[in-house]
């Protein structure tokens, strides 16, 4: 691997090493939701929540789009939001 997919793969797994992070993962897993929606679930401050989101959008894990005046965000793909259980689960393996 090139010294340019290891970096990739660092942002991306920094990206999944902080509980907020993971935790809007878990929630957009099951639907797209605008930050305000984000907030309501998770009890953080807005622009908390919005900093998290840059992060996430940033490495690819979610996109976004604009309805009006609200930002909608989802997993970039359906399967993104596993990898956390996947590395569990082959990591209970051994």
């Amino acid at each position: 691997m090139t010294s340019v997919m290891f970096t990739k793969e660092l942002q991306i797994f920094k990206a999944f090493a902080n509980a907020k992070r993971l935790n809007i993962v878990s929630l957009l897993r099951k639907q797209e939701l605008n930050v305000h929606e984000l907030v309501s679930f998770m009890k953080y401050r807005q622009s908390n929540i919005s900093q998290h989101l840059m992060v996430l959008k940033n490495v690819g894990i979610v996109t976004s789009r604009r309805d009006g005046k609200n930002m909608y965000y989802r997993l970039s793909t359906s399967t993104i939001g596993e990898i956390p259980d996947i590395m569990i689960k082959e990591l209970d393996k051994s």
